[in-house]
């Protein structure tokens, strides 16, 4: 059997940006298949496999890799897998020298970064150049990334097993404290720069509280970050605290039954790799309003199976909100091509096989 060893720093439920909770979900599901270890800041108290805690990032980079020798040897794996972010370039030039001198193999797994520029390309074409396997989980991060490096990324979208919500739509609400008639827009995501959550707190500001208690809107925002407090301070200022209510983190056990009382989805971020909450989203069938940015509007066509706005225009997701508010026959049709395209695509037992065939073939 083969060993399998994940470096993931941050993990759910600790952490609960969309790779943390993909990793989470992999880690558990590939260990039914091979002897799985992880070195994390995280504990997942999984009986078949072995942890390692992996300590912060924060001190001197010499003594982060002397802690990934000890781990490496304490976990004596055939392969690793890493996940791949936008950490300074001296953390990944530990994997190309275990490489090297010990023939230590590993996977890339990039989940996003947001494509910035490489400011060390020679430590970065090291650590791409010697990896077993590279995978992306979208269309414009393997192009991006195939790019830079003239190598092959494979794609595998980072699917988790979404569920539905057996509950009903009016007892959730009223668990909730939520209207029977209210419009519920969803948003699930970190509260941070790169998501621009602000916008849509911007956008109710121009619709106005009038229109917000006449159409009995509510945004609901699942999630924390460093900007939930200034977001909240906005909010308070702008009389919005009738529309808007901020949840914090949610359990994922919890979240399907968000999906399940909500009426429509927003995603406003400046990029994504494949957004997990949105296709959670497509999958609970609910309406999607998303930015238009990459990573998102190669899933979601404007008018077809979604509407995309400019997330730097207040006045674009104002109309866009007000839009689907009154229009649910379109709504309809949207939700149905939405529908057909997460099923023509993503299906997450294809992708525990797909990750089953690359780490075989090695």
């Amino acid at each position: 059997m083969k060993k399998l060893a994940f470096i993931v720093p941050q993990l759910y439920p600790r952490y609960v940006g969309g790779a943390e909770v993909f990793n989470y979900y992999l880690i558990k599901r590939l260990a039914e298949y091979y002897k799985v270890s992880y070195a994390s800041k995280t504990n997942l108290g999984l009986s078949n496999s072995k942890f390692c805690r992996l300590r912060g990032r924060n001190s001197f980079f010499t003594s982060f890799h002397l802690q990934l020798l000890v781990i490496y040897f304490s976990l004596s794996s055939n392969i690793l897998l890493l996940s791949y972010s936008r950490s300074r370039s001296v953390v990944w030039l530990i994997y190309p020298f275990l490489n090297l001198i010990f023939r230590v193999k590993y996977i890339i797994v990039i989940h996003g970064g947001g494509l910035t520029e490489w400011k060390n390309k020679p430590i970065y074409s090291m650590f791409f150049r010697r990896a077993e396997t590279i995978i992306g989980v979208s269309d414009v991060i393997c192009k991006e990334y195939e790019r830079r490096t003239s190598l092959d990324v494979k794609k595998i979208p980072p699917l988790i097993p979404f569920r539905l919500s057996t509950e009903s739509k009016s007892s959730l609400r009223r668990t909730n404290g939520i209207e029977e008639e209210a419009n519920v827009f969803m948003y699930v995501g970190s509260l941070k720069a790169l998501k621009c959550p602000e916008i849509i707190i911007d956008a109710l500001d121009v619709l106005g509280t009038s229109y917000l208690r006449k159409n009995k809107i509510l945004f609901v925002f699942a999630g924390d970050g460093n900007l939930k407090e200034n977001l909240e301070e906005k909010v308070d200022k702008l009389e919005l605290r009738n529309h808007v209510r901020f949840l914090g983190n949610v359990e994922r056990e919890e979240v399907c039954h968000l999906y399940k009382l909500s009426d429509y989805y927003i995603i406003s971020s400046d990029f994504e790799g494949t957004p997990l909450s949105m296709l959670e989203a497509m999958f609970n069938r609910l309406p999607i309003l998303a930015s238009n940015v990459s990573g998102i509007n190669s899933i979601i066509t404007n008018g077809q199976n979604g509407l995309l706005f400019d997330n730097k225009n207040r006045l674009d997701l104002a109309n866009k909100i007000s839009y689907v508010t009154s229009n649910v026959s379109t709504l309809k049709e949207m939700v149905f091509n939405a529908d057909e395209y997460y099923a023509c695509h993503f299906n997450y037992e294809n992708v525990i096989k797909e990750y089953r065939k690359v780490i075989d073939e090695i």
